[in-house]
């Protein structure tokens, strides 16, 4: 049954995740953010890190699932589904993956000199999550990017 749907079991709700999550990470990487009486900081930018996170997984298990289920002759092949193939390949993924992973680790670099300023002590924990919660970020969907491109490239042998 999963098959049937990959839009709305996994294309629409990753959407909504990523566009929702990186929305509010942009809004609050400058600094806390008041709604109210309500303060919004780093931890609701750790969550909309991972809204962020969920959703571009999301949004790739929407192309393998459907990837698979035209390969295998159960859905017809959709417009979205066959732009991504025929535009994402494992190349561009890993090269995508490993500028992500770059981004990420230049992001902990620069975390890890602002404690060095510091002598390695006390660091304001605030403006380095603000640094070291985008990386993660990155490094996590560097990783992704590289092994979604190897998947999908198994899923397009014979195509």
């Amino acid at each position: 049954m999963l098959l049937y749907s990959p839009r709305w079991l996994f294309l629409y709700p990753g959407l909504i995740l990523l566009v929702t999550g990186a929305a509010t990470m942009e809004w609050l990487l400058p600094g806390p953010r008041s709604i109210g009486q309500i303060t919004l900081n780093v931890h609701s930018l750790l969550y909309a890190a991972t809204a962020v996170l969920l959703g571009v997984q999301s949004i790739t298990f929407a192309l393998f699932t459907q990837t698979f289920a035209v390969k295998q002759g159960i859905l017809p092949p959709a417009r979205w589904s066959d732009w991504a193939s025929r535009n994402l390949k494992m190349e561009g993924l890993l090269v995508t993956g490993i500028a992500l992973i770059a981004a990420g680790l230049s992001g902990g670099i620069h975390a890890v000199s602002a404690w060095r300023s510091v002598h390695f002590g006390a660091l304001d924990a605030t403006y380095a999550l603000r640094w070291v919660i985008p990386s993660a970020l990155s490094l996590g969907l560097g990783g992704h990017m590289m092994l979604a491109g190897f998947f999908l490239s198994v899923l397009q042998i014979g195509e």
